[in-house]
């Protein structure tokens, strides 16, 4: 195996600096059809989500492409998952930038293609392995999703084997499942749009509602001015900038504005891991944006949502840890278990913040 990648891996000349997107697909140099093992598949968003024995039984291979194949067109029609395993893939968005996906990355933790449709044409940037995931799992996600909404429990945090004796992790996994930490709540404001958008309403209810927050109101009316809308003429006030917008997108940037509210610390080093946690949520959503346009198969506007909430499980973490005090929290440790504990801690409150958004 060692000589096959080194040999397809010689086809990378000049493919990182000339992409150019093919009429057709190439087929996979080597398809494995041997089974990976559970903590590999578990890497991967929703899988980790299903329990083990759904997992087990989830039918996929591992398909093997050399530097510079195309492994699929934009708007291409697929019956499975794939995820990206080994390797560095460039996607090709139609009328967007191209960008790159790399292997252990936080966006290699989710699919490639959303819905049945490929949302960008990919180029193999070097020698790549993608993990095709039977379409099952979409039905299986689905079906535990469903019940999981009817109810919230509070499960038995599991902490990694590395953070075991910390003194500080203890302390937070007996918060979790005594039901102690301290949640984070949006804005009235964003709670009582979201309220009121479940049925229908006009622009005027909305902006009434709005324009009891100032900050909020303001940032809308910036976004309403901003290039990205090609304004003709400035708006000046909160009915004119959500009729610029629109309904859908004023509830999303009010959601984004006010989760923006929750990602503080009053201790610098948290205050940092902050930052960067809803930078990442930024990107995220982002992306999830403008997949979600080529694709069709779901509202832009909710792909960017998910996006926005995708680490919103970790701030009762972070805010745990800012009422410890500085002295009593390893910062590196806390760094490197994030990732590991964002996943358990969301699901917990996976319900709350699926009625808030």
């Amino acid at each position: 195996m060692k000589y096959l990648k080194q040999f397809f891996n010689a086809k990378a000349v000049a493919v990182k600096h000339s992409l150019v997107t093919k009429s057709v697909v190439d087929s996979p140099c080597f398809i494995e059809q041997t089974e990976q093992p559970l903590p590999v598949l578990q890497r991967f968003v929703p899988i980790r989500g299903l329990d083990t024995r759904t997992v087990k039984l989830l039918p996929h291979k591992t398909l093997h492409y050399a530097a510079g194949d195309t492994l699929f067109l934009i708007h291409q029609a697929t019956s499975s998952v794939w995820y990206l395993f080994e390797g560095t893939l460039t996607m090709l968005p139609d009328g967007a930038a191209p960008f790159e996906i790399q292997a252990d990355s936080l966006r290699a933790h989710l699919p490639i293609n959303s819905g049945k449709k490929f949302g960008a044409s990919g180029v193999a940037q070097s020698y790549v392995k993608i993990l095709e995931v039977s379409a099952d799992l979409i039905a299986h996600w689905t079906s535990q999703s469903k019940q999981e909404e009817e109810y919230v429990v509070i499960q038995d945090l599991e902490l990694p084997e590395q953070i075991n004796e910390s003194l500080f992790f203890a302390k937070f996994a007996k918060a979790y499942r005594e039901n102690k930490l301290t949640l984070p709540t949006l804005p009235d404001v964003a709670l009582k749009l979201k309220q009121a958008m479940a049925k229908e309403i006009d622009i005027a209810t909305a902006a009434r509602i709005i324009q009891v927050d100032p900050a909020i109101t303001g940032s809308l009316i910036q976004i309403a001015n901003s290039p990205l809308y090609s304004p003709i003429s400035p708006v000046t006030n909160c009915h004119d900038a959500v009729t610029r917008l629109g309904l859908n997108a004023t509830r999303s940037l009010v959601l984004g504005i006010s989760l923006k509210q929750l990602f503080k610390s009053n201790n610098p080093k948290l205050m940092k891991a902050m930052q960067s946690l809803w930078k990442k949520s930024l990107y995220l959503s982002s992306l999830s944006f403008v997949l979600a346009q080529q694709t069709h198969d779901v509202n832009p506007e909710d792909a960017l949502l998910a996006g926005l909430i995708s680490d919103i499980g970790i701030i009762p973490l972070l805010y745990f840890a800012e009422r410890q005090g500085e002295d009593d929290i390893d910062f590196t440790l806390l760094e490197e278990t994030i990732p590991l504990l964002r996943i358990s801690i969301y699901t917990t409150f996976r319900k709350f913040w699926h009625d808030a958004a």
